[in-house]
């Protein structure tokens, strides 16, 4: 059996965020291909909370994960002061040296339970989730031969692009990135740029949804938005809200899902709903989706969604990145609002070009995103064709 380190820094039972769907997709891969999972997380940085006795019990009841191990937030005083100081000398530092460069959330104290863990443990294969935590992988003689992947998520320079020297943040990305074997792209786009300044191997690893293919009869939203409540989507919504959805018809309703409807504006048509328990009960009762980003990276799996549904989607060309082939794949492109006003208008009232990104929809996303095609993808990376 094969085991495998996986560190993902986020508590996997507290959210439906897309970066949760990517971790649990490759955990049931895991757990297909039976191999033995160790989970790592992180109560530091991005911490969406500690597990619970029941949360852990229920992740070793239904995953293919035998152990979770978690990375405390920074070492008790009075129980390990040598490790405390150490630790507070590096967040002092850090935060007056090195708060304008790309964040690396490696710190003594972490690294010394990772190395706890590779002492104790014997690895087949070590994915870690986001550049940030990538230095756990500078000492290559702890990890006993085995393989080294990283799991990007995202262009981390692009993310934080606002803080200090993109030229050097960049530099930095690269060198991380090469400390692995193997390094994991979500986007075409992210996988050509690693490949032009990285040695290590690049290899596409799609986000890959089940598909739900629905009829286009019977449903209660015209539009459907789902966004969470980054600051790219905060100015997304705010400029959606102001430009494109008062210029639509009295007639459309719009369902909002997700942290954003703290930013929408009370309008007539809008329906908004914090948190919902099953998406996929909202998209088979909306028409299209939108997704209006003017900016942030990698893909959009609010996108992904909507296409695993066969729900055309009106975005601008951010909501495209990502996407394997920016034609034919069920997704209008607009430029601007009166785009964004003409696209809608069009495929709500149009039912022939409706029909046509549908049908758009399902092939791209079958061809494309359908879990059978990331297995291939992960039967090679991991050597499991024959198991």
């Amino acid at each position: 059996m094969k085991k495998v380190l996986y560190f993902f820094p986020q508590n996997l039972m507290k959210s439906n965020a897309g970066n949760l769907t990517r971790a649990w997709t490759l955990l049931n891969y895991f757990r297909y291909k039976k191999f033995s999972v160790d989970y790592v997380y992180s109560a530091d940085f991005w911490s969406t909370g500690t597990l619970s006795h029941d949360e852990i019990d229920k992740l070793l009841k239904n995953s293919s994960v035998k152990h979770v191990f978690k990375l405390e937030k920074k070492p008790k005083s009075w129980l390990s002061p040598h490790y405390w100081a150490k630790y507070k000398f590096h967040r002092l530092y850090r935060d007056i040296f090195k708060h304008k460069e790309l964040p690396n959330f490696v710190n003594p104290y972490n690294k010394k339970r990772v190395k706890e863990i590779l002492k104790d443990n014997k690895y087949d294969y070590i994915v870690i989730s986001y550049a940030y935590w990538a230095d756990f992988a500078k000492n290559k003689e702890l990890f006993n031969g085995a393989k080294l992947f990283i799991d990007t998520h995202d262009f981390l320079t692009a993310q934080e692009q606002d803080v200090g020297d993109i030229g050097k943040m960049f530099k930095e990305e690269m060198r991380r990135l090469d400390l692995f074997d193997e390094i994991w792209t979500l986007s075409v786009e992210e996988r050509y740029l690693f490949s032009q300044f990285c040695k290590s191997r690049i290899r596409y690893v799609p986000m890959t949804l089940a598909g739900n293919y629905t009829s286009i009869s019977a449903k209660n939203f015209d539009l459907i938005y789902v966004a969470g409540d980054n600051h790219h989507n905060i100015r997304a919504a705010s400029w959606f809200f102001a430009e494109v959805f008062p210029k639509l018809s009295d007639s459309v309703s719009i369902c909002v899902i997700g942290k954003i409807v703290d930013f929408v504006p009370d309008l007539k048509g809008i329906q908004k709903y914090r948190f919902v328990q099953d998406l996929n009960g909202y998209y088979v009762r909306s028409r299209l989706s939108v997704c209006p980003m003017l900016s942030g990276t990698g893909v959009k799996v609010k996108v992904l969604e909507a296409l695993s549904n066969g729900i055309p989607v009106v975005c601008s060309p951010r909501g495209a990145d990502g996407l394997i082939n920016k034609t034919d794949n069920g997704c209008l492109i607009a430029d601007n609002a009166e785009q964004f006003v003409q696209h809608i208008s069009s495929v709500l009232n149009d039912v022939d070009l409706y029909r046509e990104l549908n049908h758009q929809a399902i092939r791209y996303f079958q061809r494309n995103h359908e879990t059978g095609v990331l297995y291939s993808i992960l039967d090679d990376a991991f050597d499991s064709s024959e198991i």
